[in-house]
């Protein structure tokens, strides 16, 4: 029985409220804790649901980066990258949507698209929260493009690949927060 009942019990309560800890949806539902993670653990491998880390776009800018040479390898080159969040082929292009800092997002552009056509957007209407990172397995010394950041020539002003041990992230924080 790979989602039975208390599956869907878990994940009814946890659609309502996905922070909920383990322990109070085992209250609700009249089971232990265990039973709970369990489950949740279960969800997870079935690929019901996905667990992820979402963070807020403000102080994020946006970029849509049109590439219209060599796609396939661009494409192949950025899977993995945990700064997009969607590429498309169109009509013999590929539109990369990309966030980052500002800063990171002048090094990236500068250094991995030149020649791109790139339009910038500086005001998030919808979601209210982005996927931050993508799960993927790299090397923490190696960013899931092949880059050593430690190689990089862009290092002294880019705030390096989050998906690696070189990460520095900004210590600048949005307004009201």
């Amino acid at each position: 029985m790979k989602n039975g009942p208390v599956g869907e019990l878990v994940r009814d309560e946890l659609a309502e409220d996905p922070r909920k800890p383990f322990t109070e949806v085992a209250k609700q539902i009249g089971v232990s804790d265990k039973t709970v993670r369990n489950a949740f653990d279960r969800m997870v491998a079935d690929g019901i649901i996905k667990p992820a880390l979402l963070v807020r776009p403000e102080g994020i800018k946006f970029a849509q980066i049109r590439v219209m040479e060599n796609i396939d390898s661009v494409a192949a080159r950025f899977a993995g990258c945990p700064r997009i969040l969607l590429m498309a082929k169109v009509s013999g292009e590929l539109i990369i949507w990309f966030m980052a800092d500002e800063k990171a997002l002048g090094c990236e552009v500068e250094k991995h698209f030149p020649g791109a056509i790139v339009d910038l957007h500086t005001e998030t209407v919808l979601p209210g929260f982005v996927e931050a990172f993508h799960e993927k397995e790299v090397p923490m010394n190696r960013s899931p493009c092949g880059e050593f950041c430690t190689d990089c020539t862009f290092r002294e002003k880019c705030p390096r690949c989050p998906a690696t041990a070189h990460f520095r992230a900004s210590s600048t924080r949005p307004d009201n927060r």
